[in-house]
């Protein structure tokens, strides 16, 4: 009976060490995620007109923006880690241009000339 009591002890201290490693080694996996996304967005660099806004069906329904970029040909986007607000606010004809080793999104329209800094709030956590 002594020895079923602590088989059981041990099997509960074994479950509960599992389940504190499952949690930290997800939010570590998490976190590395989250730094890849916002390397890769600092690392490119683009230009050009929007040319087409459109909810792509064949990747889960996620709004795609296309440019026309004189020195890329047509650039496929989606700003899927940022809010929604992001897509909703850039229409076609507009310019957007993103430096290397910034999060700046710049978007030109007409005599309007607007800043927005990536901010990834689809990946973090609230």
């Amino acid at each position: 009976m002594k020895v079923s009591i602590k088989i059981f002890l041990a099997l509960v201290l074994i479950g509960v060490a599992m389940t504190i490693y499952f949690f930290v080694d997800i939010d570590m996996s998490q976190k590395s995620f989250y730094d890849h996304a916002v390397e890769n967005s600092k690392n490119r660099s683009y230009r050009g007109v929007v040319v087409k806004k459109n909810y792509d069906q064949n990747d889960g329904g996620r709004e795609k923006i296309v440019l026309a970029s004189e020195l890329d040909g047509l650039l496929e986007m989606d700003f899927i880690y940022e809010k929604p607000n992001l897509y909703e606010y850039i229409k076609v004809g507009d310019t957007l241009e993103k430096k290397k080793k910034s999060l700046e999104l710049r978007i030109l329209r007409g005599n309007q000339d607007t800043t927005f800094i990536l901010e990834f709030k689809n990946l973090k956590k609230e």
